[in-house]
């Protein structure tokens, strides 16, 4: 399900599992996965949930985008075991976990804000630091412009 929802691809992964979507750069776009409890080196799945993480700049754009891709989940889940089993009774029925449907903003505090003009300052003044030390060595080894042009 997860995987015809994204169109066949797979959903990026990350060093870490509970990496939130927002927090790898990504400030508009929708991740539909299956929770990987495994390893750098193996996937391992070991419950069947679909995790739908949604960022976007505008929380009515979060929400019909929430509602859309929670009803495509149903539909293509609908679609997948009509085919499969002849007893309706059988279906696997999806649910939405009652806490998960929140929706939350990420703002950037001051102190942070802060912290980072600091780091880029600092950052600055180191790199104008190392380019100062390299043209003055780079300008130590010649002779003072008079003695070349005298020579």
């Amino acid at each position: 399900v997860a995987g015809e929802i994204n169109n066949g691809r797979e959903p990026a992964t990350y060093a870490s599992n509970d990496s939130p979507l927002y927090g790898v750069g990504v400030r508009q776009g929708v991740l539909v996965a299956i929770p990987n409890t495994g390893g750098q080196w193996s996937a391992m799945f070991s419950r069947a949930d679909i995790e739908i993480q949604i960022v976007g700049r505008t929380r009515e754009w979060v929400e019909r985008t929430q509602r859309e891709t929670i009803q495509k989940v149903f539909e293509v889940s609908r679609q997948r075991q009509g085919a499969a089993y002849t007893d309706p009774q059988k279906y696997i029925t999806p649910t939405v976990m009652p806490l998960t449907g929140g929706i939350q903003q990420v703002t950037v505090g001051r102190p942070a804000q802060m912290m980072a003009l600091v780091a880029l300052m600092a950052a600055a003044l180191l790199a104008g630091g190392w380019g100062a030390v390299i043209v003055d060595r780079g300008l130590a080894g010649r002779p003072p412009r008079d003695e070349r042009s005298a020579a």
